[in-house]
């Protein structure tokens, strides 16, 4: 048990002084925020692509947040995502892992150890992170570009009846719940005095703007930051 804590202990504070690195950071990096119904996986392709063309290599994270996370706190990827998903549960409420680990993982745990994550990737460079509320835990840190995607309900609407095959009665709640539950994530990661408007360097209309033409704008941004 005493070896246990211990180890505990020294991860706990390798965490914090990881956070503090973060000032420190001169690591290339974008994020990447989306309502539900905008397609930031095709922007990222796009944008790596041409980052290739001009002798670079870069990668997207998006799913690999969720089982990097799940692997630390040693629970089952599937079961974190019903966790986050899960509306009714409080931030700070305590929760069951699972019943064979026999051990509790707190909201806050769960939400230090995604920042950590994302903040590990970050810091890495050379990367493009797909939601997980990354453009708050990233706020501050150096070299790194924040997109946001948006566009009109109506057309969102539109675009997960055609892209999921659904009705459009249980579109607009995939709609409505899923941007409440993003809401409320990134809400979680702002600082007190921080608008969510004002962590994004750039917001794109998909309604309006093309993910080619999105791309191409995000690339000429980059070299003129020296990011690429």
């Amino acid at each position: 048990m005493e070896d246990l804590l211990i180890k505990n202990l020294v991860k706990s504070f390798e965490s914090e002084t990881t956070f503090d690195s973060r000032k420190k950071n001169n690591a290339p990096f974008i994020t990447i925020s989306r309502e539900f119904g905008c397609q930031a996986n095709e922007l990222a392709r796009h944008i790596i692509a041409g980052i290739l063309q001009r002798g670079h290599h870069w990668s997207m994270v998006n799913k690999e947040v969720l089982s990097a996370s799940a692997a630390d706190l040693q629970i089952h990827p599937d079961k974190l995502s019903s966790i986050l998903n899960d509306s009714n549960r409080g931030m700070f409420d305590e929760i069951i892992e699972a019943a064979s680990s026999k051990y509790y993982k707190s909201d806050r745990k769960i939400r230090y150890t995604i920042a950590r994550i994302v903040t590990s990737f970050a810091l890495k460079g050379d990367t493009i992170i797909i939601g997980r509320a990354s453009a708050a835990i990233t706020q501050g840190m150096k070299n790194g570009l924040h997109i946001r995607l948006t566009a009109p309900q109506k057309w969102r609407l539109e675009s997960v009846m055609e892209r999921l095959s659904m009705n459009r009665e249980t579109a607009m709640k995939q709609i409505t719940a899923i941007d409440h539950k993003r809401f409320k994530f990134q809400r979680d990661y702002m600082k007190a005095s921080a608008s969510a408007d004002d962590i994004y360097d750039i917001t794109f209309n998909c309604s309006t703007v093309s993910h080619l033409e999105m791309a191409r704008m995000v690339l000429q941004l980059m070299e003129e930051r020296k990011m690429i």
